[in-house]
């Protein structure tokens, strides 16, 4: 393994990983919120609700790729093979 792969592994472990992990439970856990602000209604709490919405989808931006495993060059043969067949 050459210093360089080390250092990107490394970089992907502590800073996306924490990322990605965070932005993916934001993105599920924000529309929690909404339900208040639909009881409540939107009158004075419209900028509350359009700040709530750009988190929300800054967040699902960030967490989209948290969970999902990089094919393997293997595995990325095998699919193309299939897509040629």
């Amino acid at each position: 393994m050459s210093a360089m792969e080390l250092a990107s592994t490394l970089v992907a472990q502590v800073v996306v990983f924490p990322i990605q992990f965070i932005g993916f439970w934001a993105s599920v856990s924000l529309p929690l919120f909404y339900v208040p602000l639909l009881f409540t209604g939107f009158k004075p709490e419209i900028s509350i609700f359009v700040a709530l919405l750009v988190i929300h989808l800054i967040s699902l931006v960030v967490g989209h790729g948290y969970g999902r495993k990089k094919p393997t060059l293997q595995e990325a043969n095998v699919s193309e093979r299939r897509a040629d067949a």
